[in-house]
């Protein structure tokens, strides 16, 4: 009995795992090499400095323990004001397509989920940290394998 709701455990801290490493992963690097097929690396990594912002935006979204007050509230709107000013968009977009951006803001939403889920669904399960990373990067590698030849089709 002991050994099949172990067995139940492990397979549900994989299916968890797959799901950090589709989060983490998988969706942001696609998403980020198709990006900068269309803006440029710098304005790439002016959009994934929104991780801490998009991971604060999802936790205070699901996470029961991250409640909604004022002051977080207002920090992650001035955290956004912030990247606006950076962005400058009243100057235009320039060369950088606005699909391209969006992509770049979609990485890093998944980034945001991807933490999030992580800290609710496999934080709980006391799993050694080594080990969660190595599964959730090796499910990750199967599942890009797995995409590479739809993926790189149509890549120069």
């Amino acid at each position: 009995m002991r050994r099949e709701a172990s067995a139940a455990a492990e397979a549900e801290g994989r299916g968890h795992l797959l799901v950090v490493g589709l989060l983490l992963c998988v969706v942001p690097f696609l998403l980020f090499a198709w990006a900068e097929r269309h803006i440029s690396s710098s304005l790439a990594s002016v959009y994934n400095a929104t991780t801490p912002l998009m991971t604060m935006a999802v936790a205070m979204l699901v996470l029961p323990s991250e409640p909604r007050t004022r002051d977080k509230t207002l920090g992650l709107l001035l955290g956004f004001v912030g990247v606006i000013v950076v962005l400058a968009p009243w100057n235009g977009l320039g060369h950088s397509g606005l699909a391209g951006q969006l992509a770049c803001l979609g990485a890093t939403a998944c980034y945001g989920m991807g933490f999030t889920y992580l800290r609710r669904f496999v934080t709980p399960l006391a799993l050694p940290s080594v080990s969660v990373a190595a599964v959730q990067v090796s499910l990750a590698a199967v599942v890009m394998l797995a995409l590479t030849p739809i993926a790189a089709t149509g890549a120069t």
